[in-house]
């Protein structure tokens, strides 16, 4: 459930954006190519510059919590991204999948974190179908009692990574996640906003209000959940309502501390992080193992953040790319306390235009920070943990990506990977590219471009 699937996308293209189009064989045909073609390998630990356990305070079901990093070996080290993966995944999952947007990542001197969710006790896959706890999901985080603080979690992670690499003191660090790993974005930034620079959450969804009673038009999905449509008609559960009442919170988001800029991706036709509101509700609820997830519709979401933010009128277009029913579009509101931008992609998980867009937060700020260091990455990580100092990690301590579940993923529709090709003189976007592009026959972009 709520597999993080638009991530193998990230391992098939580079820096391009994912659209819907009618179910076209060829497109369809290499999706599952590449899915069956990377979940037929066995593949090799990935190869962290270091491994690292928290302190036993940190512990959880009587396991330890630990991380993993990828530190630039050469050059300037301008700032660290934390990214969170999706539900039943785990960091090397995660990291070897949205490969390319690591290599960016390196190349512009960022280096990379990658916590690692709790893991299932009764998982016999090799990622241990790890979860967070984002508030309505997902599996083992949300059922199991007490739930994990993986916010605390996330803080101690930020705390052993500033100790071990000294060079990125005062520099920026910056969080995204992918599905659960979105939801944990939000939820981190509800309640830590002071610890990050700038936020990207790809198809997660803000979980902090318990709703399971605004579900109607329910259908048994055949997989012990009933699925059910959100009913904005319901008193409590309208928009207003939602963002006004005393409905039971799951966690609070005041976000008074810090407002840093917010980055928002969803796809129009995904059906887990259904962007209309959905109601999950265990079949069998003597279930131990089951749980109650509902997402509000996205619009809530969007409506939060810009009074949290402070920001005045509607959200105004602020890029678009590809063509009519085959788009991306993003919007920002104005007179916020800082850049609040949602994205719409008319694929399912479409949200797969981030590793462009994403670089339009995630980059620091021309004033205000240290100077740039170039050094190299054995001299920055300090010792303590295993596998420090650029050296690639033993076998035996990280297990081998968890390639077994291909299921579902937030795509509901068939989709094709094309790549936006310049405009020329148009207008430039908030975000640096042209506004209005289209997609060319060749659908390329010069480097410069990407």
């Amino acid at each position: 459930r709520n597999f993080a699937h638009p991530a193998w996308l990230f391992a098939a293209a580079r820096y391009t954006h994912m659209a819907a189009r009618p179910c076209q064989l060829a497109a369809a045909l290499s999706f599952i190519a590449v899915i069956a073609d990377t979940a037929a390998k066995s593949l090799p630990p990935f190869p962290w510059t270091f491994n690292a356990t928290l302190s036993r305070s940190y512990d959880f079901g009587g396991e330890s919590r630990s991380y993993h990093a990828l530190v630039p070996r050469h050059g300037l080290l301008v700032g660290a991204i934390f990214y969170f993966h999706g539900a039943t995944l785990d960091a090397g999952t995660m990291a070897y999948l949205s490969r390319d947007f690591t290599a960016e990542a390196l190349r512009r001197g960022y280096a990379l974190v990658y916590p690692e969710g709790v893991p299932d006790p009764a998982s016999s896959q090799r990622c241990r179908e790890r979860t967070w706890n984002g508030g309505t999901c997902c599996g083992h985080a949300v059922t199991v009692e007490p739930r994990p603080d993986d916010v605390s979690y996330t803080l101690g992670v930020r705390a052993d990574l500033l100790r071990r690499v000294p060079h990125l003191r005062g520099r920026p660090l910056f969080l995204t996640g992918i599905s659960n790993g979105g939801s944990m974005v939000f939820r981190v930034g509800c309640e830590a906003s002071e610890a990050f620079r700038a936020m990207a959450a790809v198809v997660g969804s803000l979980e902090m209000r318990n709703a399971t009673d605004c579900g109607c038009d329910c259908a048994d999905g055949g997989d012990g959940y009933t699925y059910c449509a959100w009913d904005e008609r319901r008193p409590g559960c309208r928009r207003d309502d939602w963002l006004n009442s005393g409905r039971e919170l799951i966690y609070s988001c005041p976000m008074r501390r810090s407002k840093p800029p917010l980055l928002m991706f969803n796809g129009r036709l995904d059906e887990l992080t259904n962007i209309s509101g959905v109601v999950e509700l265990p079949t069998n609820r003597s279930n131990a193992t089951a749980y109650y997830e509902n997402y509000s519709p996205i619009g809530y979401v969007w409506k939060h953040f810009a009074r949290a933010y402070g920001c005045s009128g509607d959200a105004r277009l602020s890029f678009s790319n590809g063509t009519a029913g085959n788009s991306t579009q993003c919007f920002s509101f104005g007179g916020c306390a800082s850049n609040v931008t949602y994205c719409l992609s008319d694929a399912g998980g479409g949200a797969c235009a981030s590793p462009v867009l994403i670089w339009s937060i995630f980059r620091p700020r021309p004033s205000n920070r240290p100077p740039l260091v170039r050094h190299d990455a054995a001299a920055r990580v300090r010792q303590g943990g295993h596998g420090v100092g650029g050296q690639e990690p033993d076998s035996s301590d990280e297990p081998d990506v968890c390639a077994e579940h291909v299921e579902r993923a937030h795509d509901g529709a068939g989709a094709r990977l094309f790549r936006p090709r310049g405009s020329g003189g148009k207008p430039r976007s908030a975000f640096g590219r042209p506004t209005g592009t289209r997609l060319g026959k060749k659908g390329t972009t010069t480097r410069e471009e990407e």
